[in-house]
């Protein structure tokens, strides 16, 4: 008899309902994502920390159509609020729209290749749902919450001593959407292209993007002519 029911570990595995997929929840407006999810639903929305961390890990894997609503759709100047996972300033009055949050999210989730004395926590992204989909943040070795604004201001959140590592492959650069989008407004991520440069030159890769697009944006940009151009 007992052989008849699911022990807890695999209640709710394998159901696949589409409405607990974390899109649906993501790329409505919070009044249509409660009426589908329920009020537990509240804390996430296009904005909240799960949602901007679930959108960023999936548009970095490739940038579909979902990912081009949640950013065409989410770019007007009544679309700002705090970037949960990169405050990078840029846009009126210091602020991205979630759209320009989006992209930044997702070029840093794309663009790194080592979080030095970090570690990956991975969480449900509703803990109401069984089957949930998990979504990841870095912390550092103690358990200290990271903080891409943290780090890009020379400071540590809470303590933090995790550090990440920026770079690109020369060889497919020029196909990257994400990297597209990036130099159409290189402003919104102004210090993440300060560490790929500076990481691709410290490990001697950065000629090898002198025919790309961002190799391009490198030597004719000021800034980085002043420490060496490409």
């Amino acid at each position: 008899m007992a052989d008849q029911y699911r022990s807890i570990s695999n209640f709710g595995k394998g159901i696949n309902n589409p409405a607990d997929n974390p899109l649906s929840y993501c790329l409505q407006d919070p009044l249509s994502s409660q009426f589908l999810h329920g009020a537990a639903a509240t804390n996430l929305h296009t904005w909240d920390r799960p949602c901007q961390a679930f959108m960023a890990q999936y548009c970095a894997q490739g940038w579909d159509g979902y990912c081009e609503l949640g950013y065409s759709n989410n770019n007007s100047t009544d679309a700002y609020y705090p970037n949960q996972l990169n405050q990078l300033g840029g846009g009126i009055g210091g602020r991205l729209t979630q759209g320009q949050n989006l992209l930044v999210n997702t070029a840093c989730e794309k663009y790194l290749v080592e979080m030095i004395g970090g570690q990956r926590i991975t969480i449900p992204f509703d803990y109401n749902v069984a089957d949930s989909p998990f979504v990841s943040s870095w912390c550092d070795m103690q358990g200290t919450p990271f903080n891409f604004t943290s780090y890009l201001c020379n400071t540590c959140s809470r303590g933090c001593t995790a550090v990440p590592v920026f770079a690109v492959d020369p060889a497919v650069i020029d196909e990257d959407i994400v990297m597209d989008k990036l130099l159409i407004q290189p402003w919104v991520a102004s210090l993440l292209l300060v560490n790929i440069y500076n990481t691709m030159k410290r490990v001697g890769t950065l000629p090898l993007l002198r025919r790309t697009k961002l190799g391009r944006f490198y030597a004719s940009t000021p800034y980085f002519q002043e420490r060496g151009g490409i």
